[in-house]
């Protein structure tokens, strides 16, 4: 086996095409296929297959070589950063995923600190409402509401923050405005149970319209459309918003992280969970 050869497995996987892996490699697609043809034949297995779409993805004993293949890459990068400047340590991605209300509000505006305080590290943002596979490699780190379910031996999850929820609307909107609520498949949240409730209360409204995604949601709050409930981290960072009074409890959701067991060792991933736990650590304006 050319060990070299694992390298165009972890750019076709990164890069989601031949035609991507090859821009990413600086190669031709031609020899993106030959070297991954050349990869499986001195392995002995499939390492992709055909959708029926056309489109190229791994398959399952492929996804377990990739592992492989990621943790020979991070050994190569830990060679070469051996008597090198201290922040070549960081060097490599992290891929870290939440959902576009965590990643737009709390995660993107801190980014830069984290960027600056490691040097070499590049960050994938996966913004993105699914719960994204971490044994599958689909992200290194997520972030999710609720405790995860059957984890499994690859991942370690341990929860990170309990968000309180408070009542908001524009700062220009007028006083009489609707609640805005989930569609009725999402009635299990917390949240969504708490502003059907809300609504019901006397001289309370619901809004004709709903919604499957908390970024929308809070779009529409922003545009003055009604009132909703949001966690306070993210309602008291904006100053367009202002919190309201709400007529019934506020509820709380638990924030988990969970990290690919296998890289928890990594600099990279240690310095980007550091990071994490000090964005939900701080208090929120006001």
């Amino acid at each position: 086996m050319n060990w070299d050869d694992a390298r165009f497995l972890l750019g076709l996987a990164r890069a989601g095409s031949l035609t991507a892996a090859a821009r990413l490699l600086r190669a031709d697609k031609s020899t993106v296929a030959r070297r991954l043809a050349a990869l499986e034949q001195a392995l002995g297995f499939a390492l992709t297959e055909r959708e029926g779409n056309g489109a190229l993805r791994l398959t399952a004993a492929g996804r377990g070589a990739l592992r492989h293949a990621e943790a020979m890459g991070d050994a190569a990068q830990a060679l070469q950063a051996m008597g090198q400047d201290e922040a070549v340590q960081f060097a490599g991605t992290v891929r870290l995923t939440a959902v576009p209300l965590i990643v737009n509000h709390l995660l993107l505006p801190q980014l830069p600190d984290l960027l600056s305080a490691a040097p070499g590290l590049r960050v994938e943002l996966a913004s993105d409402p699914r719960d994204l596979s971490l044994p599958e490699g689909e992200a290194d780190i997520a972030l999710r509401f609720a405790r995860p379910a059957g984890t499994g031996q690859g991942v370690l999850a341990r929860k990170i923050a309990v968000l309180p929820y408070a009542a908001y609307a524009a700062q220009q909107a007028g006083p009489d405005l609707p609640w805005l609520g989930y569609d009725p498949r999402m009635g299990f949240l917390p949240q969504a149970e708490a502003v059907d409730a809300a609504a019901r209360q006397p001289g309370e409204t619901l809004s004709p319209a709903c919604f499957n995604d908390a970024e929308t949601l809070f779009l529409s709050v922003l545009a003055g459309q009604g009132k909703t409930l949001l966690p306070r981290l993210v309602g008291s960072a904006n100053a367009n918003l202002r919190e309201l009074p709400c007529p019934v409890p506020l509820p709380e959701r638990e924030l988990w992280l969970m990290v690919r067991r296998d890289l928890r060792g990594l600099e990279r991933i240690r310095r980007t969970v550091a990071w994490l736990e000090g964005v939900f650590a701080a208090p929120g304006p006001g």
